[in-house]
């Protein structure tokens, strides 16, 4: 340049025809021009030039120049590839001493960093050996690495979205997110961004050790009187009885905890009033209709059914609505003698997303 771009600048109108003299005037004209000229005029010569002038002309050149730069780019691009790689590259673990193994969790953002927390777990004592929340609202599409030396145990992995829409993809503003996982340089998994709520739990590394098995039993004539030197590791349902000092003759007077083996041929003259404990063993062919729960105005009903084992301390569920995270139904805290038991629990609740 300087080059010029937009609308034309508006010329003056034309001066009058010229008239030849044999000399250049001394005055100048009375017409003055209405566009400034780049430089200042010059004494007049006694005459007119034959050579062009000296000065270089204000127009570029008409086309670019024929070799590139020597010097790459220092700005990347910003669209990234819009297809995976076929197959998982292999990383280059980090290198640790001893027994320890490495981990690696690599997070790209989504346009909302913001929702995203994680954590790994160690699953033999819950104790938390890699976590990161806060992730700032300006800290888009960016590229987040965590590398550590661990024990090799087994661990859980779990990734919470807080608005439950992944990392890509879903809406066009949402961006181009993903997170992968490795363990001892190893993949867990590579380029996950489609998922709900979130990632996992999810195991990784060697699951855990089971408990030796026990000694094989030996069988004596006559009952110990003293209990044994090793205690089970799962508390028994009832507390066990005093031992006899020999085993029983005669069949004992309390009832057998077995069922019957066939159910009894006449039923009941009157209905009973606590609801047996055995539940059929096969199902019906085609599922019975429930009555649903009679709901005013646009609210529907919703039921949730659950039937114990022998173990309904261990229980605890929860209905949430997805679009407030509002709690409408849950329960936890049931006895251990509620064993083989029917809850049903109803609620009229608006009709969206649970």
């Amino acid at each position: 340049g300087p080059l010029q771009f937009g609308p034309p600048l508006s010329t003056s109108p034309p001066t009058l025809s010229p008239v030849l003299t044999s000399v250049p005037t001394l005055t100048p004209t009375k017409l003055q021009t209405r566009v400034p000229t780049n430089f200042p005029t010059r004494s007049p010569t006694l005459a007119p030039t034959t050579s062009p002038t000296e000065s270089h002309s204000h127009a570029p050149s008409s086309s670019p120049t024929l070799e590139p730069t020597k010097t790459p780019s220092s700005v990347p691009t910003k669209t990234p590839t819009l297809s995976p790689t076929h197959s998982p590259t292999k990383e280059q673990p980090l290198e640790c001493s001893g027994e320890l193994v490495p981990v690696k969790f690599i997070l790209i953002t989504d346009n909302f960093p913001e929702d995203i927390s994680w954590n790994i777990t160690r699953q033999d004592s819950d104790i938390v050996v890699m976590e990161y929340s806060g992730y700032l609202q300006e800290e888009t599409e960016k590229e987040f690495k965590y590398e550590q030396c661990v024990e090799d145990v087994s661990y859980e992995f779990e990734l919470v979205d807080a608005w439950k829409d992944g990392l890509c993809c879903k809406y066009l503003d949402q961006g181009m997110g993903s997170t992968s996982l490795y363990y001892n340089g190893d993949p867990v998994f590579q380029n996950i961004s489609s998922f709900t709520h979130g990632i996992g739990p999810l195991q990784f590394g060697p699951p855990l050790s089971t408990s030796p098995p026990t000694l094989s039993p030996v069988l004596t004539s006559v009952p110990t009187l003293t209990p044994t030197k090793l205690q089970t590791r799962v508390p028994t349902n009832f507390p066990t009885r005093s031992p006899t000092l020999a085993p029983t003759t005669s069949p004992t007077e309390s009832h057998s905890h077995a069922p019957s083996s066939s159910p009894t041929l006449e039923p009941t003259k009157t209905p009973s009033s606590v609801p047996t404990k055995t539940p059929t063993l096969s199902p019906t062919h085609s599922p019975t209709k429930e009555q649903p729960l009679e709901c005013s105005g646009e609210l529907v009903p919703v039921k949730f059914i659950l039937i114990t084992d022998n173990f309904p301390e261990d229980i605890s569920w929860n209905i949430t609505r997805q679009d407030s995270d509002i709690v409408v139904m849950e329960y936890s805290g049931y006895l251990q003698e509620e064993t083989e038991k029917e809850f049903k629990y109803e609620q009229c609740v608006e009709d969206v997303s649970y």
